[in-house]
């Protein structure tokens, strides 16, 4: 089953690449998804990578729910953000190498986390 994708995660990466469109890097990736974007959405895309928070939300918003609807371009989307989060230096860096997610039904407690010093639980303690 292929990754689910979330708003959040790809914010990050449109905020990344919009950082660094002025390297050849960012400039590829930011015209690698214009191109895939105004297949689906037509001349009604931007040119240049959103500057606001505002509107980088809202393009992420906007593909991400195209996505759910659409799996062809689900999958071209998912390439196109593999393929950018291996090319755009600094975007490693945000994302610490992982994006974590979660697809299925889950059924108990789940946390996504960076490094952990010490102990996680879930439900009551007990003392030995």
């Amino acid at each position: 089953m292929a990754a689910e994708l979330v708003v959040p995660a790809l914010t990050l990466i449109l905020t990344t690449i919009g950082e660094a469109a002025a390297g050849e890097a960012g400039r590829t990736a930011w015209t690698a998804l214009a191109r895939l974007t105004r297949r689906v959405f037509g001349r009604d895309t931007p040119t240049d990578p959103p500057a606001d928070e505002a509107d980088i939300a809202a393009l992420a918003t906007r593909l991400v729910a195209h996505a759910r609807h659409d799996p062809a371009f689900a999958e071209e989307l998912r390439a196109w953000i593999t393929t950018t989060t291996a090319a755009v230096p600094g975007l490693q860096a945000h994302t610490g190498g992982t994006i974590n997610t979660i697809s299925g039904t889950v059924n108990g407690p789940v946390v996504q986390t960076g490094n952990v010093a010490g102990n996680i639980t879930f439900g009551p303690t007990t003392t030995p």
